[in-house]
């Protein structure tokens, strides 16, 4: 392994460990929920901080939000297609 190798390594796994990183990671037992039964989304986008996910819905129509530690859903759009490729500013 050369040296920029190692340094690259260390770097990430000093990275992935930070505080920041794994206040938003918490194990849990298993899958879960993140919406109700009776909701259907698709192609979900994390937000740069990793605390929430942009979501379209059924056949791309809307475009949904989720705060992963409130769980809060807010739907950004109800337009057909607004859900197809979103992305999120660098800022979040």
């Amino acid at each position: 392994m050369t040296k920029k190798t190692l340094i690259a390594v260390v770097l990430t796994l000093l990275y992935l460990s930070s505080p920041a990183f794994g206040d938003v990671l918490k194990a849990v037992d298993g899958p879960r929920p993140l919406t109700a039964q009776d909701q259907y989304f698709m192609h979900p986008i994390w937000s740069p901080r990793g605390d929430r996910l942009a979501l379209a819905g059924q056949n791309y129509q809307g475009l949904w939000v989720i705060n992963l530690r409130d769980g809060q859903l807010r739907q950004i759009s109800d337009q057909l297609g607004a859900g197809f490729g979103p992305s999120w500013d660098p800022d979040g």
